[in-house]
């Protein structure tokens, strides 16, 4: 198969994926907006976010960012960064040599955008790393960059979904954040932290109806718990 139509079904795949069932749209239904249309906008604006017509320049950002701060952080070794930097500088050659070229294992199964272009599990782990520490110095806009790369690369990794969304929250983008968190529960439907970041933003979109379904949502997950994660969760529950 050509690489371009191999990303293009790449695409579609991952798109599938995140789309809800019917039902979730069939609620947010109006006279004047149906389901399906519900549906099929969502389907084209990740398809666009997966096309990388919004984020390239977001990758561009993440690659520069990486290979220009990463050799001055306390956090990574100089055979780290190295090994960082090769992978990033290779992965176009990379693609057309070796990823264009990979076989999906089983009927179904499709190569994930990380095998194609070579980054290993620990690069993307410490490029998550450097994301956080630059969230935590409110360098949001440049955190986001290198997480729309991780995204990107492993969309089935809940923790960079909503570590994004986070961001977008601290800059109160909660339009924005609402359906990555909506992704986050999808992937992972009993993270707490995914249901509590929903409740703040729904309230900051005044959508109060909402938010209170996901405190339901939140203390059956909680209701599961054990020990101090228990008691630490009923604790947060009571101050919303």
């Amino acid at each position: 198969m050509e690489p371009d139509a191999y990303l293009k079904e790449l695409i579609a795949e991952n798109v599938e994926n995140f789309l809800h069932e019917d039902a979730y749209y069939e609620k947010l239904a109006t006279p004047l907006k149906p389901a399906a249309l519900i549906k099929e906008e969502e389907r084209r604006n990740l398809t666009e976010k997966f096309e990388l017509k919004e984020v390239r320049e977001h990758i561009t950002n993440a690659a520069v960012l990486l290979l220009s701060e990463l050799p001055k952080s306390h956090f990574f070794s100089k055979e780290e960064c190295e090994k960082i930097t090769s992978e990033f500088e290779n992965a176009p050659n990379y693609f057309m040599e070796k990823g264009s070229k990979l076989e999906p294992e089983g009927e179904d199964a499709i190569v994930g955008w990380q095998k194609l272009f070579g980054f290993s599990d620990d690069t993307l782990l410490h490029a998550y790393t450097y994301a956080n520490d630059l969230a935590e110095k409110g360098q949001y806009s440049e955190a986001i960059s290198v997480l729309v790369f991780l995204e990107m690369m492993a969309p089935h990794v809940a923790s960079f979904w909503l570590a994004h969304a986070m961001c977008l929250q601290a800059e109160d983008l909660h339009s924005e954040a609402l359906p990555l968190l909506t992704l986050v529960k999808q992937i992972e439907p009993e993270d707490p932290l995914a249901s509590y970041h929903m409740i703040q933003t729904l309230k900051a979109l005044k959508e109060e109806g909402r938010a209170k379904e996901e405190k339901h949502v939140l203390m059956g997950i909680v209701s599961k718990m054990s020990g101090d994660d228990k008691m630490t969760w009923e604790d947060q529950v009571r101050k919303i």
